[in-house]
């Protein structure tokens, strides 16, 4: 009988090891940022109903572009020009459109001045614009950031923008990083949600 108990106590011991083993960092859930880590678009969900994405788009001479879905994060693109799986695509500092020029998916976009991210509650009914030739949509009336050739400084212009999506849905985005935490260019961010 006490052997009995004894190997029921080492049973459980063992089962009890055997649970713990079982449950090892590879079988945890990964954090969109870890998920993510090898990717060009990284995105996060702020927990109040934004989320923040930043783009590694290359330096100033970067040849390959970044696409990006709003749904999906980053995605592959082999024509540009008839596939509709992602929204916009990033090098550099350029951002464009999967519309007008640039993109057969119908995405444009229509921009507000002078006001808050917060505050930006109503999306506009006119203004949309799409890409054009030699004329991407990010850069109306000025654009989403002034460089100065003098010093050298990029500095973004809280513009935010309405961006109407090919299933009619709206979401609002606002740039606010140009650069990574190192400082380095080619790493715009934005914040958005949907609307």
């Amino acid at each position: 009988m006490k052997m009995t108990k004894l190997a029921l106590l080492a049973l459980v011991a063992i089962l009890s090891l055997l649970v713990l083993t079982g449950c090892s960092e590879d079988d945890s859930i990964a954090a969109p940022d870890d998920e993510t880590e090898d990717s060009l678009v990284v995105t996060t969900d702020n927990g109040d109903g934004t989320s923040s994405t930043v783009v590694n788009a290359g330096m100033f001479d970067a040849t390959e572009w970044v696409y990006m879905s709003f749904a999906d994060g980053e995605v592959e693109v082999t024509d540009p020009a008839t596939e509709t799986n992602w929204d916009l695509r990033f090098k550099f500092y350029t951002i464009q459109l999967n519309g007008g020029f640039n993109g057969s998916a119908g995405v444009e976009i229509a921009y507000v001045d002078g006001v808050e991210f917060a505050d930006a509650t109503t999306v506009p009914t006119e203004g949309y614009v799409t890409d054009a030739d030699g004329d991407d949509a990010f850069k109306t009336d000025g654009g989403w950031y002034t460089y100065n050739p003098q010093t050298h400084e990029t500095v973004l212009n809280g513009r935010i923008w309405f961006v109407h999506l090919p299933d009619d849905s709206y979401l609002k985005m606002e740039l606010d990083n140009l650069s990574d935490d190192a400082g380095t260019p080619g790493f715009p961010g934005f914040t958005w949600m949907t609307m």
